[in-house]
């Protein structure tokens, strides 16, 4: 389930360990980006920005942000190779 760490949600942490750790951003990106259907991974980044008070869509990771926003899935696959 990604890099999540819930148990900073366990502890009363801040969150914050968690707000850097959330990748679901990135993957819910790329996957829209090839427009497929993301409700799960977009489910869970909603109840995390509830939860913590963040806007994750508009401040997470995107596959703009990584540069990749218009490869194919053959070229995403290419790169990391």
């Amino acid at each position: 389930m990604g890099n999540v760490k819930f148990a900073v949600l366990e502890t009363g942490n801040s969150g914050q360990t968690f707000a850097a750790d959330i990748t679901f951003i990135s993957w819910s990106s790329i996957g829209h980006m090839w427009s497929l259907p993301m409700p799960n991974i977009d489910a869970v980044i909603q109840i995390a920005s509830t939860m913590l008070g963040i806007d994750f869509l508009n401040t997470g990771l995107t596959s703009k942000d990584l540069g990749i926003e218009d490869m194919s899935p053959t070229d995403l696959k290419a790169l990391v190779q």
